[in-house]
């Protein structure tokens, strides 16, 4: 992960677990008043969210009010998932270390 703040860090942790943990998604609307934030503004000049659809309207009920779809990073996306995710052998075969397959180990 780029060096990043602390405050960017915290921001980044909370749309992870606003997005993906409560959803399973990486996509995410903001409005433009959100997207203008420094915050959002550090996080897509860091390369760790993106822009993927402007102009959104969500809500027949409102249409007004445009959002923008945002997306995380993949290696975000990845990152956040991986303490769920199988540990693999730190070789080339790719085994999960809770099994026995790996021709490396001893």
């Amino acid at each position: 992960m780029p060096n990043i703040e602390d405050r960017e860090e915290a921001a980044l942790r909370l749309i992870v677990e606003q997005v993906i943990a409560r959803t399973g998604t990486a996509t995410f609307l903001l409005s433009r008043k959100q997207e203008r934030s420094p915050l959002i503004r550090s996080l897509v000049d860091l390369r760790l969210m993106h822009c993927v659809q402007r102009g959104v309207r969500p809500y027949r009920h409102d249409p007004a009010n445009r959002y923008n779809v945002y997306a995380l990073d993949y290696g975000v996306y990845a990152i956040s998932w991986a303490p769920t995710a199988p540990r693999r052998c730190s070789c080339t075969c790719m085994a999960t270390r809770s099994r026995s397959s790996c021709l490396t180990s001893s």
